[in-house]
C-alpha cells in the first residue's frame, strides 16, 4: 500500500505542475501578434508609423523597415524616417485581434504606432514631396480569394511584432 501512494503523490504533483504551467500559458502568451506573410511578401515598402491625430489618412513613418528593390532607382527612396505620407485606405484597415476576431477595433487609433505593409498608389510617378500609399491587401493563393469586403490589416508596433517581421526573412 506504501508504494501506492507514493505512486498517487507523484502523480498528483506532476498534475499541479502540469496545471501551473497551463496558467502561465493562458496568462502570459495570449493575444499573439501573426502578420500575414502574403501580404508582407506582397508590400512594396513596410514602414513603421504613427497615425496622426488629426488626419487618420496621414502617417509620420518613424522607420522604414523594407524598401522594394524598385524603389531606389531613384536617387532619393519613395519612403524614409520622419516624413509625413498619405495612406488613402487606412481608415480601411483592422488590427488583428486573434483571440476574438468579432472585436476587431473599427480602425487604427489615431496617435498609435503600427507596422504597416505599403505599396506605392500612384507606382511612383506621383509628387514625391507628398506621397501616397495604400495598404498592401493580402494576395489570392490557393484556397483564398480575397474579395472587397476582406478587411485589410495594419500591427501594433511592439517587440513581439518586430521578432514576427524579423523571421520572415524579407531582403533588404
Amino acid at each position: 500500500m506504501k508504494a501506492a501512494a507514493v505512486r498517487l503523490a507523484i502523480a498528483g504533483a506532476l498534475f499541479t505542475v502540469w496545471i501551473g504551467y497551463l496558467a502561465y500559458l493562458a496568462a502570459f502568451t495570449r493575444d499573439p501578434v501573426i502578420l500575414s506573410r502574403p501580404q508582407f511578401r506582397a508590400s512594396s515598402y513596410d514602414v513603421v508609423g504613427r497615425v496622426v491625430p488629426d488626419d487618420p489618412t496621414t502617417v509620420h513613418v518613424e522607420a522604414v523597415l523594407y524598401l522594394a528593390p524598385g524603389g531606389k532607382e531613384s536617387d532619393e527612396p519613395a519612403v524614409t524616417p520622419d516624413q509625413v505620407i498619405t495612406v488613402d485606405n487606412l481608415a480601411d484597415c483592422r488590427v488583428p485581434d486573434a483571440v476574438r476576431p468579432a472585436r476587431d477595433w473599427p480602425a487604427p487609433a489615431p496617435g498609435g504606432v503600427y507596422l504597416i505593409p505599403l505599396s506605392r498608389k500612384d507606382g511612383g510617378k506621383g509628387d514625391p514631396a507628398h506621397p501616397h500609399f495604400t495598404v498592401a491587401a493580402v494576395p489570392p493563393s490557393p484556397g483564398f480569394f480575397p474579395d472587397s469586403a476582406a478587411p485589410l490589416r495594419v500591427y501594433p508596433d511592439g517587440p513581439e511584432t518586430r521578432k514576427e517581421y524579423a523571421a520572415l526573412r524579407k531582403a533588404p
